[in-house]
């Protein structure tokens, strides 16, 4: 049999097995959302629309462009971007420094592999300049397609027209964002409630009602699908005839939890869903912690519906205040109290919501660093230093969730403001301790 044809039909029966899977349940308990889903109308965002990929934009990274802006690139970097991305241990940092150093994707995958090596490390160097090495991220491109076709998501590389730009202006690079929906709702004034899963009928009235007092104020109204508060905001905002958008902890094609999967059908008909992972990426703890960044970049402001001490919300609610972003706390439970405590701004209810909306505030934040004039990353370290003990950097980059080279240049910022004293063997430490975090170290 001719060699064309053998590889045609193992297409074939690959693509099969893909739309066989799709409906059944994947390891680990979660639900891939059925096929039918391709079938659903979503404002016609379902698949690629590739009349507009010859005009993309450049990259840039919050405030550094490692690139021309003004350039416009082609679909062969555009593929190129992806392949990158793909490259084992080149995660967003090392493509954004890769971007950087050699200028563009289709560079760096040219690169010879001792600089590769230099700027990535030697496993991804050997890979890039690999013919198998290259092959199998082709192969796991093919095999991704496969499944975003499956459930009519499309993907969209940094620098297409449709990549959400609010990502860049927070400095939240991803190289590749999945959505399912209409995408353009990334680009309406949105804005984030969130709060804990096990939420109270007070609370999840409460959400469904600021949802549905920010669709009349023409607000997105953006949260993450989980139990509670989140999917209590997303329903809101839809009954009241808006759109929301929902930021998933997964892959595109995973629908966890698995008994939203018909709010998450409505939502990818009245709004958009989007994915930072990859296809197939089964929900962990790391990825909700990740996906709670990407919901407060692309939200104007995050509202806290009740919240624990450590919960999601809060990191939510945290990574906001690192990118300068307003936080609006629901007062009445332990974390949004202690959000306000922390210079969150009171929101007991819609009047409060109306003047938070007009950019009106109360001036109520307490005394301490938060008064200080200190940008939001300033602010995000101060909060993690000041649970205590003295800190390496590398800590307080996986503890803040801030980049390795931005935690430095913080915390030279900060021993300047003398809140910050560095000890020996490059340990620091806060010179200020809220009430809060020495009640924590004590229990």
């Amino acid at each position: 049999m001719d060699a064309s044809v053998v590889r045609r039909k193992r297409r074939e029966a690959q693509a099969q097995e893909a739309t066989d899977l799709a409906g059944q349940r994947s390891p680990g308990g979660k639900c891939r959302i059925p096929a039918k889903n391709r079938q659903m109308e979503i404002g016609g965002a379902g698949r690629p629309n590739r009349s507009c990929r010859p005009e993309i934009a450049g990259l840039h990274h919050g405030q550094e462009a490692p690139l021309d802006t003004t350039t416009i690139i082609d679909e062969k970097e555009r593929q190129a971007r992806l392949r990158l991305s793909l490259v084992r241990g080149v995660g967003t940092v090392r493509f954004a420094q890769a971007m950087e150093v050699f200028g563009s994707a289709l560079a760096t995958l040219a690169a010879p592999r001792k600089r590769l090596a230099e700027v990535l490390d030697v496993e991804a160097a050997r890979q890039i300049t690999s013919t198998a090495g290259m092959r199998a991220v082709d192969e796991t491109i093919e095999r991704q397609d496969r499944l975003l076709e499956t459930v009519g998501a499309r993907r969209i590389v940094v620098g297409e027209n449709d990549y959400p730009t609010r990502l860049l202006d927070r400095g939240e690079l991803v190289p590749t964002i999945c959505a399912l929906g209409d995408i353009s709702v990334t680009r309406q004034r949105c804005v984030a409630i969130v709060g804990r899963r096990a939420a109270t009928g007070v609370g999840q009235k409460m959400a469904t009602r600021l949802a549905a007092r920010l669709t009349e104020k023409g607000r997105v109204v953006v949260s993450g699908g989980a139990y509670g508060i989140d999917a209590a905001a997303h329903v809101g905002a839809m009954d009241a005839g808006g759109q929301t958008l929902c930021v998933f902890g997964a892959g595109i094609d995973i629908a966890y939890p698995e008994r939203h999967i018909d709010l998450f059908r409505r939502i990818a008909n009245q709004g958009c869903i989007v994915s930072q992972f990859e296809p197939g990426t089964q929900p962990q703890r790391g990825c909700f912690l990740r996906r709670n960044r990407i919901i407060a970049a692309l939200a104007e402001a995050v509202i806290v519906v009740e919240a624990g001490a450590r919960s999601g919300a809060r990191s939510t609610a945290l990574a906001a205040r690192s990118m300068d972003g307003p936080v609006w706390s629901v007062p009445g439970s332990m974390g949004t109290d202690r959000l306000i405590a922390e210079g969150a701004e009171p929101l007991s209810n819609i009047d409060d919501l109306d003047r938070l909306l007009d950019g009106h505030t109360t001036g109520s934040a307490p005394k301490g660093p938060h008064n200080k004039d200190l940008t939001g990353p300033q602010r995000t370290l101060l909060d993690v230093l000041a649970k205590g003990p003295a800190r390496l950097p590398g800590d307080l980059a996986r503890q803040s969730g801030l980049p390795p080279g931005r935690v430095m240049a913080v915390l030279v910022e900060l021993q300047l403001h003398g809140l910050v004293v560095a000890h020996a063997g490059g340990r620091y430490e806060t010179t200020y301790h809220h009430p809060a975090s020495r009640h924590e170290r004590e229990s």
